[in-house]
């Protein structure tokens, strides 16, 4: 048997499920980019939080002894 019809049509359909499957693999890898993408921005965002909150903790600190000296040293 030679390229029949049959054997044609298989040869194609083989073919096409291979670009599927190829397809299938990148828009796989594309998701799990985004998804890496999403945490990383998700962990910058919670560093800068906390880094936030650990500012203002020292500038309240460093306000509050202005306070005191200020107090003590009166105007």
């Amino acid at each position: 048997m030679g390229d029949g019809p049959i054997e044609s049509a298989l040869a194609r359909l083989e073919r096409a499920l291979v670009r599927i499957d190829e397809a299938q693999k990148r828009s796989h890898a594309l998701h799990a980019n985004e998804r890496s993408a999403q945490e990383t921005s998700t962990d910058r965002v919670s560093a800068l939080v906390n880094r936030h909150e650990v500012l203002r903790e020292e500038v309240a600190e460093t306000i509050r002894k202005l306070d005191l000296l200020i107090e003590e040293h009166g105007p």
